[in-house]
């Protein structure tokens, strides 16, 4: 057993078995400790966001901190498994306070994805790739069904410049925080904003 744990390059000549054992435990007590403070590393890390996201919640009165965990783990660039972080939205924010229902909560979710689908962000990417001049200015089929599908939505609370319509789309659709909102809409309390999207998800809420 004593040859087997004995550490690699050490030759028995000179050392007796007191020495090898003394040694074997040295090499186990230092595997240990390495074990040891990597597991401690990454309880901290996968429970204290970074501290500079804290204050960048995305309501005033929102619970718990700006940034936690994804609720799955994800490959890295390498293919190791790792926990990844992720901003906490209007929505989850909602739902944690219990002002909004999971079935509301789902409807924004249905909603941020026919905006994502329909292309609407004015934030977009340099295109590299020229299309022909017969195909430049069509709009995908997949596009042009979820803008159909995001427009009835927005009719069933008044279109898009209803007080519902505009909040629901610059919180779900353009992702600002509620703060932001107010921020940019003098007049508008955070208050009045909230109220005004939570009308927009019950208003969607049966239709899911």
């Amino acid at each position: 057993m004593l040859a087997a744990m004995k550490p690699a390059g050490t030759h028995n000549a000179g050392l007796s078995e007191e020495d090898l054992e003394r040694m074997a435990r040295r090499q186990q007590t230092n595997r240990r400790l390495k074990r040891e403070k990597r597991t401690a590393l990454r309880e901290a890390t996968n429970s204290e966001p970074i501290d500079w996201r804290r204050k960048h919640l995305p309501m005033s009165d929102a619970k718990g901190p700006a940034v936690d965990l994804a609720p799955s783990s994800i490959p890295d660039d390498q293919g190791k498994i790792s926990s990844a972080y992720r901003v906490q939205s209007v929505l989850d924010a909602l739902l944690k306070a219990g002002k909004i229902t999971k079935a509301q909560h789902t409807a924004g979710e249905n909603f941020e994805k026919l905006f994502r689908q329909a292309a609407l962000d004015p934030m977009k990417g340099q295109k590299f790739v020229k299309l022909p001049p017969s195909t430049s200015a069509e709009v995908p089929e997949r596009t042009y069904a979820a803008r159909q599908k995001l427009g009835a939505m927005l009719d069933l609370v008044g279109g898009y410049f209803s007080p519902c319509g505009g909040v629901a789309w610059q919180i779900l659709g353009l992702g600002l925080t509620l703060t932001e909102l107010c921020e940019k809409s003098p007049g508008m309390s955070e208050r009045t904003a909230k109220q005004m999207l939570v009308a927009a998800l019950s208003a969607w809420a049966p239709e899911q």
